[in-house]
């Protein structure tokens, strides 16, 4: 009985350590580590913000700005994503998207701002204050309410 509760015990702790395994891959590095285009779209769209810290894991670098956006860039320097985390994205963001994202919010969505956006196989993934998703195309027509 003693041995079948230590090996009880050893498997329970064995367990517990092996679903404690940390797949977090993302490696600090410095902003001057980006791509230039990542480097120029930071500077571009949010002038006077520092980054309080930059990661890159195996598909993207991760960029968190003192403002509290967070920008994802794919490894190549184009933009991925931007989230405002409840703040409005730039208008300077918003105009290097097709204009009719912007449209279609403005006209069926009042008094909403666009928080989040990310580019996605289908075109653009966008979030609402209001906390809706929106789904177009990558050409700006509107697909879908994502829910």
């Amino acid at each position: 009985m003693k041995n079948f509760l230590l090996l009880l015990g050893l498997i329970s702790f064995m367990f517990v350590f092996l679903s404690c395994d940390d797949d977090d891959d993302d490696l600090v590095v410095n902003l001057m580590d980006l791509p230039s285009q990542s480097q120029t779209f930071l500077t571009t769209h949010f002038p006077g913000q520092t980054a309080v810290r930059v990661t890159k894991d195996d598909d993207s670098y991760d960029v968190i700005l003192n403002n509290g956006f967070e920008v994802d860039f794919y490894l190549s320097g184009e933009w991925k994503s931007v989230d405002g985390h409840r703040t409005a994205i730039p208008e300077s963001i918003m105009a290097i998207v097709p204009e009719e994202i912007s449209t279609y919010v403005t006209t069926n969505f009042t008094n909403q701002s666009i928080i989040e956006i990310s580019k996605e196989n289908y075109g653009f993934s966008v979030d609402l204050s209001s906390g809706i998703e929106l789904e177009f195309d990558i050409n700006g027509s509107f697909l879908r309410i994502d829910t």
